[in-house]
């Protein structure tokens, strides 16, 4: 998250009074709108939902894993 806001702050203070103004302002007009910070509180969320699901894949395919194994010595 804190990525996040260093990578709008630099697009907010970056230089546009190069050849290339129009295109970088418009590109600028474009984006900025988009790039909403995420709470530090949805972003933690975000993570154990996240793994959550990995241990639930996990637990899924050793149990998968297992059920296949049985039926192959049988």
């Amino acid at each position: 998250t804190a990525q996040r806001f260093a990578t709008i702050e630099a697009i907010k203070q970056f230089d546009s009074g190069g050849a290339t103004a129009n295109v970088s302002k418009q590109v600028r007009d474009l984006l900025e709108p988009t790039l909403t910070p995420a709470t530090f509180g949805s972003v933690k969320a975000t993570h154990i939902i996240s793994d959550l699901l990995t241990i639930a894949a996990l637990c899924a395919m050793e149990l998968r894993r297992r059920r296949l194994k049985a039926t192959a010595t049988v």
